[in-house]
């Protein structure tokens, strides 16, 4: 059911996870937005290992354009209930993506635009759900959405993949609990970062976050960082590849 709702208190949210895979000089994706192959086979097991863990995976607009992901595999899932969720401010994405023509699990789209009708036509009561959840035109209220995916939906655990301007407004918004990056050996030189501010204002002061563990993968040329955002925290869902294996 579509539906608008407004800006209030602080909303209860789920446990937040951003994960990223960048190059060396924190790049991830290539000079125009285009797709480069940065994961290792271990890091891409960690990344599914990781869906299999969380409630819901979350993406920004860009993503689904760039990449056309399905955001379907997960491995060893240790939970039943299991959503895909688009941030689309301005309702950017086709309704031809494979998101949402291919079979998956039921998809989320938060907007902050009335969608047209096309977009009405592909609700369904288990597959397909649209809120219209605005801060300011074309940008999505993050605290809300949040709280309306763990009121509504139950979702308790949440893994972030990008890109950059989600991850910049989670983060600046004290929104995302953890940051958990793999640093891969590649260096592209040009193109979109790990957080990136569209107003150029950037952090000021810069945020600092907390260092909790890191390991290096076991290809031998990466090295994955679990950042906590709030000190003297803990991660809730194993961080180390092999536990997230067990």
């Amino acid at each position: 059911m579509t539906e608008t709702m407004t800006s209030g208190a602080e909303p209860p949210k789920p446990y937040t996870i951003i994960f990223t895979t960048t190059s060396i000089d924190g790049r991830i994706a290539g000079p125009h937005g285009e797709r480069i192959q940065l994961s290792c086979p271990y890091d891409k097991q960690r990344l599914y290992l990781l869906r299999g863990r969380c409630d819901a995976v979350m993406v920004g607009a860009n993503t689904i354009i760039n990449d056309n992901p399905t955001l379907r595999r997960r491995l060893n899932p240790k939970t039943t209930r299991y959503y895909r969720v688009v941030i689309d401010g301005k309702l950017r994405i086709k309704p031809t993506a494979r998101i949402i023509t291919e079979p998956g699990p039921p998809l989320i789209i938060i907007t902050a635009v009335d969608p047209p009708k096309q977009w009405q036509q592909l609700e369904t009561p288990n597959q397909v759900h649209i809120h219209t959840i605005p801060a300011k035109p074309g940008q999505v209220d993050l605290k809300q959405a949040l709280k309306l995916l763990k009121q509504r939906y139950n979702i308790q655990t949440l893994l972030v993949e990008g890109g950059g301007i989600l991850n910049h407004n989670l983060l600046k918004q004290h929104l995302a609990d953890e940051l958990r990056t793999t640093i891969t050996p590649h260096i592209i030189s040009a193109g979109p970062t790990i957080t990136r501010d569209p107003t150029g204002k950037g952090n000021t002061p810069p945020l600092k976050l907390t260092l909790y563990a890191h390991e290096t993968c076991p290809c031998k040329q990466c090295i994955h960082l679990i950042y906590l955002t709030k000190p003297n925290t803990k991660p809730k869902i194993p961080w180390s590849l092999k536990q997230l294996q067990q």
